[in-house]
């Protein structure tokens, strides 16, 4: 009976250690009260849709879908309202990713890139341009045809 105890002291250790170094139990950020706009720079068609709808799912408040930009590899984040960029990295640390093997992560947190295009003239804080890359920071999408 005295190793069984030992060995649930052993393992109760481990998973202890394990959750503390490797992040286990980190989370992103809940998601900031900026209103958003969602482009799609994918190369195909109602990507930007779909993206608004996860955002919203995730409870971001993703008022619109602008027009299609050219194609671009990476996903990024424009603040347009905040010389410091504030704004975009607080939506970019919510959106961040992490990709799991059953519960243990294999790789680093993926965070969108992060701009700034100041235009106070706009009814939105931030800009999100989602590129090709879409499908590691919003694995649920799947785009409507």
């Amino acid at each position: 009976m005295v190793w069984l105890a030992a060995v649930a002291v052993v393992v109760a250790t481990g998973l202890s250690v394990a959750r503390r170094f490797l992040g286990w139990d980190e989370q992103p950020p809940d998601p900031p009260s900026l209103a958003l706009e969602v482009v799609n720079a994918t190369g195909m068609s109602r990507v930007g849709r779909d993206v608004q709808l996860c955002l919203q799912s995730r409870g971001f408040d993703a008022r619109r879908v602008a027009g299609n930009e050219p194609a671009r590899e990476r996903t990024v984040v424009r603040d347009l309202l905040d010389t410091t960029l504030a704004n975009a990295h607080r939506v970019a640390a919510a959106l961040a990713r992490r990709r799991r093997v059953w519960f243990v992560p294999v790789e680093r947190w993926q965070r969108p890139a992060v701009t700034a295009r100041l235009d106070s003239s706009r009814f939105v804080d931030v800009q999100l341009v989602v590129g090709s890359d879409y499908r590691r920071l919003f694995p649920e999408s799947v785009p409507l045809r």
